[in-house]
């Protein structure tokens, strides 16, 4: 590698494009990288690798010195809270994966209908037009866009109302997803040849003995390793994380969660209590072994 990515800088493991949720696109996304001195990214898009090259033709054609990780995030099974979990270093030309999210894709479509549908029975018409014109070269198109259009709409004033009122769980037009188990998710990052974090644990909504047991069974499915840093994590569970991530040898990793104006609270590169993480505070196992060719990396 070369010297001058060893430096310690700043990193960003877990962010959105315009292919799944986010309202940025891959170049634009790599671009406010750069500008923010970021220069360890991932993009983690739900359900689909697609930005990823994007990314990675803007990164060499504009000769970006931004190290980049290749990621996805899948949603998981959970009796409690909300699981997910991010796959990093994988294989995105890996046939298996590739069908696999394929096939969710075309679940989270049928969801979508049905969605549609319910809101059509509280007097909200949305067309396949409206929904299409919110998710313009997106491959996994959700709630977040039907969000977007109730906006568009003036049914709501924002995406959390929205999620409040009509897309939440358990809300008027709720539907429930089909899931991986947290053993499929794990083991089809693996197949790609990638590492497993859980992403954003306090999600889970799960402290104290409780998440360490669940954490365990993640473990067994041969999860490698833990969000620790992350915009919902106050200071004690941050020092929970890193407790247990030393307990169990599981790697640390760090990210925003961006999503751009869909979650305009949280800001790129911010994982933690307002503040930026560095490079130091991360496995190194994580992003040490990215290829790096002219201040250009790409795994």
């Amino acid at each position: 590698m070369n010297d001058s990515n060893r430096v310690n800088h700043w990193v960003d493991l877990h962010t959105h494009t315009d292919r799944s949720d986010g309202t940025f696109s891959p170049q634009e996304l790599v671009t406010l990288a750069e500008k923010k001195g970021i220069l360890t990214i991932s993009i983690t898009d739900h359900d689909t690798v697609a930005g990823v090259e994007a990314a990675k033709s803007h990164i060499e054609d504009r000769h970006l010195k931004v190290r980049m990780i290749k990621g996805v995030e899948l949603s998981a099974k959970s009796t409690k809270g909300v699981l997910h979990i991010l796959g990093y270093n994988i294989d995105i030309h890996h046939q298996p994966l590739l069908d696999s999210l394929e096939k969710v894709r075309k679940i989270r479509a049928r969801r979508n209908n049905d969605i549609v549908s319910k809101l059509a029975t509280l007097g909200i018409s949305i067309s396949e037009g409206d929904l299409e014109g919110v998710s313009i070269d997106n491959e996994s198109p959700g709630r977040p866009h039907i969000a977007r259009v109730l906006v568009d709409k003036h049914i709501v004033d924002s995406i959390d109302q929205a999620f409040d009122e009509y897309l939440g769980k358990n809300k008027k037009a709720y539907v429930p997803k089909k899931l991986y188990t947290a053993e499929e998710a794990i083991s089809l990052i693996h197949d790609a040849g990638g590492v497993a974090i859980v992403a954003h644990p306090a999600s889970l909504d799960r402290e104290g003995d409780e998440f360490e047991d669940y954490l365990q069974s993640l473990v067994g499915y041969g999860l490698n390793g833990i969000e620790v840093y992350a915009p919902l994590h106050n200071q004690v569970q941050i020092d929970t994380y890193l407790s247990l991530a030393k307990k169990y040898n599981l790697m640390i990793s760090a990210g925003s969660d961006f999503h751009g104006t869909n979650k305009p609270s949280i800001d790129l590169g911010i994982c933690t209590n307002g503040e930026k993480i560095a490079s130091s505070k991360v496995s190194s196992s994580l992003t040490s072994d990215i290829h790096c060719d002219n201040h250009i990396a790409f795994r």
